[in-house]
């Protein structure tokens, strides 16, 4: 049991430590992505509510550190999902796009 609970801590914290910020939510058009990551690489994906992929990328991570700015100007008001995919974990949030 002590390892599993160890196993457990050390999953939150790095959880919490690698969680990216995302802002601003609601967003205009402009939308940042800043975070900490493990990976070397990370793939950041948007999709709509129904499961249509907006836009997909990957990026190559260096020092550890990301920040990318994505232009939705042209994107419709609305919900969307963005999921940060890297090789030890996965983030998904909602954001909604305001015009």
């Amino acid at each position: 049991i002590a390892a599993s609970s160890e196993f457990i801590t050390y999953s939150l914290r790095n959880i919490i430590s690698n969680n990216p910020l995302i802002y601003p939510n609601p967003f205009r058009s402009i939308l940042t992505i800043h975070g900490l990551s493990d990976s070397k690489q990370l793939e950041i994906r948007i999709m709509d509510l129904l499961g249509k992929l907006i836009y997909s990328e990957s990026i190559i991570i260096n020092n550890q550190q990301y920040h990318k700015e994505l232009n939705f100007q042209n994107l419709k008001e609305g919900s969307y999902l963005i999921s940060i995919i890297g090789a030890h974990d996965n983030i998904s949030k909602a954001i909604f796009l305001s015009k």
